[in-house]
């Protein structure tokens, strides 16, 4: 059985930047001589420039875009396996593996859809307290839900790609 964490309902939004602004901030003000000397490594703050070999490959990467053999589009993570898959004539249509393997991966899609369709509804009740005094009926359910979806990857992946 799961339980909440009660700490959670104690959390507040932007939590972790600002509260590190704050302390940091009252620090400087405790010691003004250490804040001269305080190097911020906060979000968007660096000390030094980017590496020779960082921005040679940024610039590989976008003369590569520049061509029409060196572009590619989206990375693999926006789909573009699957379109790279559909230009080598994988269709729903073209042939029963095409059709399994769309079926297979596109279920997979939409139930993870649903995952987080019910993890969002779970987030609202949440803040709004219903989760309070062992009434976690719906977030144990999502739980459960979740371990199916994710138990579920491997044996496709599995069909999908290595059989």
């Amino acid at each position: 059985m799961a339980y909440l964490n009660d700490h959670y309902l104690k959390l507040k939004a932007g939590y972790l930047f600002p509260e590190i602004a704050r302390r940091v901030n009252r620090f400087c003000e405790a010691n003004p001589a250490a804040a001269k000397r305080l190097i911020r490594c906060g979000i968007g703050d660096v000390t030094e420039p980017l590496p020779t070999a960082v921005t040679a490959a940024m610039h590989k990467a976008v003369d590569d875009m520049a061509t029409r053999e060196g572009f590619h589009g989206y990375g693999p993570e926006q789909g573009y396996e699957w379109l790279r898959l559909v230009s080598y004539g994988l269709t729903v249509h073209s042939s029963t593996y095409g059709a399994t393997f769309y079926t297979l991966v596109g279920a997979h899609a939409a139930h993870v859809l649903g995952a987080l369709v019910w993890l969002t509804i779970c987030a609202a009740l949440l803040a709004r307290g219903r989760f309070t005094g062992g009434r976690t009926g719906a977030v144990r359910a999502c739980a459960l839900y979740w371990h199916f979806v994710v138990a579920l990857w491997p044996v496709l992946y599995v069909t999908v790609y290595l059989l």
